[in-house]
């Protein structure tokens, strides 16, 4: 992880949300609680490792209070655990919400959960190709798509469940980055035979 940097966005905007780049937005994030400084993202793991790498995940948080990014920054100089510890402390200063579990779905909570993996996934759902869990909206997944070891089972559950709910935008973008960034097209072996089939053409 790297440390936040005061290179924000929150000199011209009302508020900012901070995502980490292996973030897949699988649907629209619109129940942000703008009476508040903050949004932060519990990292829903347990608590022998909360303990070690802070309560919350630093791969997703909300601004609006423009004094954040700075104090955050601040914090992080003395944290124990680069900038995800740090926004513990962040919780005690600004008024804030908290991004539920639908929010920022990550790998690591198939590794570090109280509960087993195959209880989380049996929260998963799919509906009119919307994925659910735990009867809310997906709305994020946060994994590494390039480190295969400790990440595979998960990022292949998450394919195979974005395969199953047609969400073939966020599939193409998974795909650029398992193939170094190109795109992948695939098109029909040919020659095909029969009406509307096509021959090289």
């Amino acid at each position: 992880m790297e440390e936040p940097t005061n290179d924000y966005k929150t000199e011209i905007e009302n508020d900012v949300l901070f995502l980490d780049t292996d973030m897949i937005i699988t649907n629209e994030i619109n129940d942000i609680d703008y009476s508040k400084d903050l949004g932060i993202s519990p990292a829903y793991i347990n608590d022998t490792d909360m303990k070690k790498v802070g309560y919350y995940n630093g791969g997703m948080i909300w601004v609006k209070n423009k004094n954040i990014p700075n104090r955050w920054i601040e914090l992080t100089k003395e944290s124990r655990y680069y900038d995800q510890a740090s926004i513990d402390d962040l919780e005690k200063e600004f008024t804030n919400f908290k991004f539920g579990e639908n929010y920022n779905y990550q790998s690591w909570r198939f590794r570090l959960s109280n509960e087993k993996v195959e209880e989380l996934k049996n929260n998963f759902i799919i509906n009119n190709n919307n994925i659910f869990y735990k009867g809310e909206e997906l709305k994020s997944i946060h994994t590494h798509f390039l480190q295969h070891g400790l990440h595979k089972d998960f990022n292949q559950f998450i394919i195979d469940l974005l395969v199953k709910a047609k969400k073939y935008k966020e599939i193409l973008c998974i795909f650029k980055i398992l193939n170094d960034g190109n795109w992948m097209i695939h098109y029909p072996k040919q020659p095909q035979n029969g009406i509307a089939k096509h021959n090289n053409d």
